[in-house]
């Protein structure tokens, strides 16, 4: 009677692990699909943005990226290398210090919206400034490093609101943080290297666009 009871109770648990995996998930799967339409939402909505407010009585907003991107074709490709890089740092970084706070769950989903942003106002400024070769050149050279880019950003935010969310839910005691702080510090370490290729292509893209458009 004891055996069938202790069985009984391995089967529970074990059921109750198996549960946890699968809701634990569907969560994730769940991140993925709102961190890819909020990142595309945003590329959409900067370039509307841009369209919008492209005639502004003293063109600042197009003057901005227009030297902007002047000056990223202008410049070496460790120049650009190192430009790129760091603004995906900067916004994993972000992702980092909102991990470590319980609040980070409500303001990481609007991360890759951001992300997603900036690149729509490129888009914007590509295709009025360039028309249809400024399209050929935004999905061709631009994108596939920005979309490496991106990736890295949407890995760091999904390890980032895990965490918050543990920090948020109080699932994350004293004995066990410290164990969990250096999973959560490797795999976003590993969210870099997205980051990483993603500043490669886009120093080789910067380099055949400088060529291409003296053409």
């Amino acid at each position: 009677m004891v055996l069938v009871r202790t069985n009984r109770k391995k089967a529970v648990r074990k059921e109750a692990a198996l549960d946890s995996s699968g809701i634990t998930r569907q969560k994730g799967r769940a991140w993925w699909m709102l961190g890819i339409i909020s990142f595309f939402l945003g590329i959409a909505g900067g370039a509307v943005f841009f369209c919008v407010f492209k005639k502004d009585a003293n063109g600042h907003l197009y003057s901005l990226l227009e030297s902007d991107l002047e000056i990223r074709l202008d410049s070496s490709f460790g120049e650009v290398f190192l430009s790129s890089l760091s603004s995906s740092f900067v916004m994993t970084l972000a992702c980092v210090l909102a991990g470590l706070s319980v609040w980070g769950i409500l303001c990481l989903p609007f991360f890759p919206l951001i992300r997603g942003f900036g690149l729509g106002l490129v888009a914007g400024c590509l295709c009025t400034a360039y028309g249809g070769q400024g399209v050929v050149l935004y999905l061709t050279a631009f994108l596939p490093g920005a979309l490496l880019s991106a990736g890295g950003i949407l890995l760091a935010s999904k390890e980032s609101w895990d965490f918050s969310r543990r920090l948020f839910r109080g699932f994350l005691h004293p004995k066990d943080f410290f164990s969990r702080l250096s999973i959560y510090a490797t795999r976003l370490g590993l969210a870099l290297v997205p980051c990483l290729l993603g500043a490669l292509i886009d120093s080789l893209a910067a380099c055949i666009c400088a060529v291409f458009l003296s053409l």
